[in-house]
């Protein structure tokens, strides 16, 4: 998936295990990524995998209501 900021800045997040089947995303939908680790192989990248990585999606959040 790309993530993107209110900015326009993007990266891409490749999920694992569990969390790439856990939650049908959205494309517009607000998600919190906790545990991510950065990868720079051919540009810098984020890997959630459900041993390190929590997702939220569309949390309850002051920031989260501000990006949507």
């Amino acid at each position: 998936m790309t993530i993107v900021d209110e900015s326009g800045l993007a990266i891409q997040c490749s999920l694992w295990g569990g969390l790439a089947k856990a939650e049908n995303y959205r494309e517009g939908q607000v998600i919190a990524i906790k545990g991510a680790r950065i990868s720079d192989y051919a540009g810098k990248s984020l890997n959630a995998g459900e041993e390190h990585s929590q997702i939220y999606a569309d949390p309850d959040h002051k920031r989260a209501h501000q990006l949507k």
